[in-house]
């Protein structure tokens, strides 16, 4: 793991984790690690030689920011080699507000791009 959160620290097994610091760990086949952590962890980037499922999610996020909302998120992340480029959505029934999307850069210099407009450039992991 390499971890993105610029702000916080995170202690494992007594050693404190930073921002771009690396935890190795090694785990036996149907072994699994669990992180819970009380920051957003968006960006950390997980590496691994052997085939692996990565889950991530939250028990109260506010989506956005600023609003209350305490949503409870859960992802299957897939891998980034199976990131795409083109995606299309529908909106949630009932949903009067729009829904909202966090789009995540693998490479550095990404061009975000929504109906043809260039909307950001992103940096790996942004």
């Amino acid at each position: 793991f390499r971890f993105a959160d610029r702000k916080s620290v995170f202690m494992f097994r007594g050693r404190p984790y930073r921002h771009k610091d690396t935890l190795s760990i090694t785990l036996s086949r149907h072994q699994t690690f669990q992180i819970a952590h009380s920051k957003d962890m968006t960006g950390t980037r997980i590496f691994s030689i052997k085939p692996i499922s990565v889950l991530s999610g939250n028990e109260c996020a506010n989506v956005p920011t600023e609003k209350g909302y305490c949503d409870h998120l859960v992802e299957h992340i897939p891998p980034v080699n199976t990131w795409g480029q083109r995606f299309i959505t529908a909106p949630l029934a009932g949903r009067q507000g729009g829904d909202f999307f966090r789009i995540m850069a693998a490479n550095h210099s990404t061009d975000v791009r929504i109906n043809g407009k260039h909307i950001r450039t992103l940096d790996e992991g942004r």
